[in-house]
């Protein structure tokens, strides 16, 4: 029996030295032991290896063991020290990473590394990039020489980014309304929509836009300017006048300012007393409302006067026959007040605004129905007589209802009626010409000092040179 086990023996030791082998690992420290006891037991199935993990205070604590065939243990060997080295060198390297702070550091360039994500991706010498807005620092964990990568990459960028900056000055109010979340993300949806990546700075009156061109920059300045509009009421042309500037000291328009930034945001209205003039800035998109709730209310509550200048004797002719079909129901509809001079041609209309453009569009309407004649008394008798007793015209006026005055008295603005009147004596001679209503008037005076006249008409030689007499002193004096 002893001699067939020892033989036994034999067999089983031959054919484990021919067959299997041994693979011992040195002592392994504590971080190196639990990457590989982590690994090992994968590795080791695929392979078909028994393997034992020696972990305590013996002789041979942090050790692996592994028992196999001789062509699966090489492989197994192999995978196990790429492994430990591996791990070896991964702990030397986490050694040589610290952390560093880049102080100081310019938030708009911070709001630009997020925007690109620039380190999104990081490099194997690179642990984390963590950039904190409040504090204005960069906070890097890496080795040595990744830290110097990221330093060089990030000063590159701030000084890209200064070199490619647009500036534009801007109002008091303008850089309000860029502060306000809604022209935020209506900056940041136009910027998208244009397909620029840009970000920005502000000082008191000073915005800057800053890209990775100039040329982006400046379209990233359009974007801003077509997204935040300021303006002024009334238009540059002409500052408030009087009445206009004593309403904004009345409630109403406290009442309707604060209405209006209630119900448009962000909306800044601010009167400038300087230029006489209300200033707002808001979005563009609120522009056209925002100007048209103001021109309505200065409208509705701004009382002006304004004067109709009617022709020849129509005014007289309304006031006296037609005041209470015209005059008062102008009055009673449109709430204006209307006053008249004695025996003048002008009337005085005070109301809103849109009262008076009614009562001037109702009187202009009313004024051209009236109609009138011109009746020329020829018999020199008869024009003595009316000279004599002017009051027969007035009768004849209150018969026939209807305005009865000498032709001398008509507004002589109405061209196809009566002919100019030259600013010059009083007049030698005047006829109407035969089929038709012209009229000739023959004055003396220096034709040089003609006001109203379309043409000039006088004698000249036969070349026309205007060298002397009468052709010469219009010339001098043109």
């Amino acid at each position: 029996m002893l001699q067939n086990w020892r033989r036994l023996e034999w067999i089983v030791k031959d054919f484990l030295s021919a067959n299997c082998a041994v693979f011992e690992t040195p002592r392994l420290t504590n971080q190196v032991f639990d990457h590989i006891r982590g690994c090992i037991a994968e590795l080791a199935e695929k392979l078909n290896v028994q393997n034992l993990l020696n972990h305590g205070q013996q002789k041979n604590e942090n050790c692996v063991w592994i028992v196999g065939e001789i062509h699966a243990m090489e492989k197994l060997k192999a995978e196990v020290e790429r492994e430990i080295e591996t791990k070896k060198a991964k702990i030397q390297e986490d050694l040589s990473v610290t952390s560093r702070i880049i102080p100081f550091f310019p938030p708009h360039v911070i709001d630009y590394i997020h925007k690109m994500g620039i380190f999104s991706e990081l490099p194997t010498t690179v642990r984390n990039v963590v950039t904190d807005k409040k504090k204005k620092q960069l906070t890097i964990e890496a080795t040595p020489a990744g830290f110097e990568d990221v330093q060089s990459q990030v000063m590159a960028l701030v000084n890209n980014l200064e070199d490619t900056r647009c500036q534009e000055n801007k109002k008091k109010l303008f850089m309000k309304v860029l502060r306000t979340q809604p022209a935020i993300e209506g900056l940041e949806k136009a910027l998208a929509d244009n397909k620029v990546v840009a970000v920005w700075t502000l000082d008191e009156r000073t915005i800057s836009m800053h890209s990775e061109s100039k040329e982006n920059s400046k379209r990233a300045m359009s974007c801003l300017n077509e997204v935040i509009w300021e303006g002024h009421y009334p238009a540059a042309t002409r500052p408030l006048d009087e009445l206009e500037q004593s309403l904004l000291s009345d409630p109403r328009w406290s009442d309707k300012k604060a209405e209006m930034e209630s119900a448009v945001s962000p909306l800044f209205i601010e009167e400038n007393r300087g230029s006489h003039q209300i200033d707002f800035a808001g979005l563009t998109k609120h522009r056209n409302h925002v100007l048209e709730e103001v021109k309505g209310f200065f409208d509705q509550n701004l009382i002006k006067k304004e004067e109709f200048v009617g022709k020849g004797k129509r005014v007289t002719f309304l006031w006296t026959f037609k005041y209470e079909a015209v005059i008062e129901y102008i009055q009673r509809d449109f709430q204006v007040d209307i006053i008249r001079q004695p025996e003048s041609e002008m009337l005085e209309i005070s109301g809103t605004s849109n009262g008076i453009a009614n009562a001037k569009r109702f009187l202009k309407t009313e004024h051209e129905n009236v109609k009138k004649d011109l009746h020329q008394v020829e018999n020199p008798a008869r024009v003595q007589y009316i000279n004599d007793y002017p009051d027969i015209l007035s009768d004849v006026a209150t018969k026939n209802h209807c305005v009865v005055c000498i032709h001398d008295d008509e507004d002589n603005s109405e061209s196809e009626e009566t002919a100019t009147m030259l600013d010059f004596d009083t007049a030698n001679f005047h006829v109407r010409l035969p089929f038709n209503k012209t009229v000739c008037v023959v004055q003396r005076g220096d034709i040089t000092k003609v006001q109203s006249c379309d043409v000039i008409v006088n004698a000249a030689n036969a070349n026309l040179d205007h060298i002397g007499g009468l052709a010469r002193v219009i010339v001098n004096a043109g």
